[in-house]
């Protein structure tokens, strides 16, 4: 048996007041900083604090939920974060290896 999964956003209204979490919803693109590699981030929706996620880096596609805390989303070792909706920043951390991106939102 297949569980569905249903897309609609739950944002909660004092948390989108807030925070504006809806600027996390969509697909990012960028690169990372040190290695200039692509990396494509689809934040599907968010429902209370958890995000469906859909990161693809080194032509691997991850899939699964993140942590929504304020403007900050949660994947693994990975971070992002976005104050306007239309460009935003990521960090992944891996023991003491760092590795900072760029992103751009490429649609809502």
């Amino acid at each position: 048996m297949i569980a569905a999964i249903q897309s609609a956003n739950q944002i909660s209204p004092v948390n989108e007041r807030i925070y504006r979490q809806s600027n996390l919803l969509g697909d990012w693109k960028g690169t990372w900083s040190k290695t200039h590699q692509t990396i494509d981030f689809k934040v599907l929706n968010i429902r209370g604090t958890k995000a469906q996620i859909e990161y693809t880096h080194n032509d691997r596609t991850e899939r699964g939920f993140g942590t929504v805390n304020g403007t900050t989303l949660n994947f693994g070792n990975v971070t992002i974060a976005t104050h306007d909706g239309k460009t935003g920043a990521m960090q992944s951390v891996v023991g003491s290896a760092v590795m900072n991106g760029s992103l751009v939102k490429s649609r809502s």
